[in-house]
């Protein structure tokens, strides 16, 4: 099984257990492993969960894996349809009646048996009328915010709203990105939507004739699917819900003749010819034919390492006598084979395999024999390496005398497989081509990062530098400051004490029996002040 054969086997999985088509035995072995990776590339995992979930001849980590991703993607379904009643009724607030589009829609309207098959990435609403942003700032003052990009202003969406719980929300002005010959104008899409009821709010459904027309569109053209040949399998899977449960009201005559009037008649014939070959659903009939080769070109989108090996390596034989042959040591001779057999061959490529070895009819080996085997053991023991056999007799005897006749057989890849081994050399030769040339993109990169960390460390040092001297500038002049004013201060209290002092002197002049007095009680604060101590001998 090659990833191709996984895809398929995937699609037919879905066509019987979703879409109810008869299942059929006789496919090939299944490698889970390729599987789950188209399954989860296509992202349908949980619908293919669901279509497994009787399956007894699971692996059970398979099983396990498979029950973690439905029911996880339920549990997510689940808090989208609380968003998107908390959008609605934000909507509903402001008089706006917005119409579902995609996972949403088919959400609200039970296209799938269970909640958890579908896989939903965010809400998609379209907002006609003109009143897309007065809805998104609706939603703004609501705790949306909006994504940061480089959307043109023509773009068919404004740009994603989310809030702080992740929900993404895209409001949509129109269906399909080009507006100059549309197939699915807004005004015409708008048309017969139908009234739905959500939790007790008001939104719309387009009716299944266009919501046909917005699955193609969306997919095949908004986003070149049909240019690139590929295609979205859940987007596949979705039309084949809605034809299943609204195949009697689709109008695949109006949905032929707007797709042909807007140039895009080829790209719906190959769409539909996508679900008849791969989910099984016949195609109405159109106008236009599907794209030659759609399906084969798709083929190489899921395997490009896929060819065609039906060029089946042949056998040839190779006859020498054993009078040609050379002696090189012990019981080890050898032979020239003719070069041509080898062509293009290398020690990790070789150009043949299988070779096999007879003496007279009878086989020799074991084969592939280490050269000093075959000199010392001998014993019909045999090796190539390019285009030179090395061997021994049987018997370890001359094969030049009595003369034997040896025939070597050998399996050569057919042309399809040395182009294959050529294709697998080269693209091997071109990744680690690619994976050098990131690790040095990544390293200049890291330089890069490194040298502007560097900048920035010495420009953070520079101004921390500036920043201190500065500081201790203000604390320094702020010092100079405190010190003049408490000296100005402490000169204007020397000079008052000095005038006191002169008064006193004055006073006990007149009376000296206080004079002494006052010695003896001043004497210990004397001793405290050098000033003091200086002029008390004036006294």
């Amino acid at each position: 099984m090659n990833e191709w054969h996984a895809f398929t086997a995937v699609c037919a999985r879905i066509r019987t257990g979703l879409l109810g088509a008869p299942w059929h035995d006789g496919e090939r072995p299944i490698r889970w492993e390729l599987m789950i990776r188209q399954s989860s590339d296509q992202g349908i995992t949980p619908t293919l969960a669901w279509t497994l979930r009787d399956d007894t001849s699971l692996p059970n980590e398979v099983r396990g894996y498979f029950a973690a991703m439905l029911s996880l993607n339920e549990a997510r379904n689940e808090s989208l349809l609380v968003g998107l009643a908390r959008v609605v009724a934000i909507l509903n607030a402001s008089g706006i009646d917005p119409v579902l589009l995609k996972g949403a829609a088919h959400l609200v309207e039970d296209l799938y048996p269970a909640c958890g098959l579908r896989v939903v990435g965010d809400l998609d609403l379209l907002i006609a009328d003109g009143r897309a942003h007065e809805a998104a700032e609706a939603l703004r003052e609501s705790g949306f915010a909006p994504i940061e990009t480089d959307l043109p202003d023509t773009h068919h969406h404004l740009p994603m709203l989310k809030d702080a719980s992740g929900l993404g929300v895209e409001l949509h002005t129109r269906v399909q990105h080009d507006a100059t010959s549309p197939a699915a104008e807004v005004s015409w899409f708008v048309e017969n939507k139908r009234p739905f009821s959500f939790r007790g709010l008001r939104l719309h459904l387009a009716d299944p004739t266009r919501t046909v027309a917005h699955n193609v569109v969306h997919g095949q053209l908004n986003h070149a699917l049909d240019r690139d040949g590929r295609i979205s399998l859940r987007a596949l899977i979705d039309l084949a819900m809605i034809r299943k449960m609204h195949e009697s009201v689709i109008d695949w005559a109006e949905l032929d003749d707007r797709f042909v009037r807007a140039g895009h008649g080829e790209a719906l014939a190959t769409y539909l010819h996508f679900g008849e070959k791969l989910l099984g659903q016949p195609m109405p009939s159109l106008r236009c034919r599907p794209r030659a080769n759609a399906i084969a070109d798709f083929r190489r989108t899921i395997d490009p390492l896929e060819l065609d090996f039906s060029g089946e390596a042949q056998t040839i034989t190779f006859t020498f006598s054993g009078a040609d042959a050379r002696p090189v040591s012990g019981h080890c001779w050898q032979i020239q084979m003719p070069p041509a057999l080898f062509a293009g061959a290398s020690s990790q490529a070789p150009a043949c395999f299988g070779v096999e070895l007879f003496e007279d009819g009878e086989p020799l080996g074991p084969a592939d024999s280490p050269h000093h085997d075959i000199a010392s053991r001998g014993r019909g023991s045999f090796s190539h390496w390019a285009d030179t056999l090395y061997f021994s007799a049987a018997n370890n005897a001359d094969p030049h005398v009595p003369g034997h006749t040896y025939e070597v057989r050998m399996q050569v890849p057919g042309l399809l497989a040395r182009e294959r081994d050529a294709l697998l050399r080269r693209l091997q030769t071109e990744f680690h081509e690619k994976m050098t040339a990131a690790d040095a993109a990544q390293k200049r990169s890291h330089e890069i990062e490194i040298a502007a960390l560097r900048h920035a460390h010495a420009a953070a040092l520079a101004a921390l530098e500036h920043s201190a001297e500065a500081q201790i500038a203000a604390l320094k002049q702020a010092y100079d400051a405190r010190i003049a004013a408490l000296t100005s201060n402490h000169a204007e209290r020397l000079a008052q004490a000095e005038s006191l002092f002169w008064q006193l002197r004055k006073r006990l002049e007149r009376r000296p029996r206080l004079h002494r007095a006052i010695r003896l009680i001043a004497r210990p604060i004397i001793r405290r002040s050098a000033w003091i101590a200086s002029h008390w001998k004036a006294l």
